[in-house]
């Protein structure tokens, strides 16, 4: 499990094929460029690059077993988690947990829902 800091996550979420690359490196195992590019539909050159954007901040790195110039990327971790303490500040505090046990809020919202329900 990797944590990881505001600056390194907006460098890999400032653009959707790096996350699309790193969850495919999770869920699949090391690959290349070229392979990568062909199941999302993209230049390997644009994998090429964004794989190598990823190296810098440490998300992928080598898998070492390429040979010439069949590069073989993999992920460094499973997982990417943000805390509290490194999480964007436009996203810190926006998810409060109801007070109590819930059960308050849950009985004012639960009959709004059943009512509505009714006059579908």
């Amino acid at each position: 499990m990797r944590a990881c800091s505001k600056g390194s996550f907006a460098k890999i979420a400032a653009h959707p094929l790096r996350v699309r690359l790193l969850n495919l490196l999770r869920e699949r195992g090391p690959s290349t460029a070229s392979k990568l590019a062909e199941l999302l539909g993209q230049s390997s050159g644009a994998t090429s690059y964004h794989l190598r954007q990823l190296a810098a901040y440490g998300f992928v790195e080598d898998a070492g077993c390429g040979t010439g110039r069949e590069r073989w990327w993999q992920a460094t971790s499973a997982r990417t988690d943000l805390d509290a303490a490194t999480a964007l500040p436009a996203c810190r505090g926006n998810h409060r947990e109801p007070p109590g046990d819930g059960r308050a809020l849950a009985g004012r919202v639960l009959p709004r829902h059943r009512a509505a329900a009714a006059l579908r």
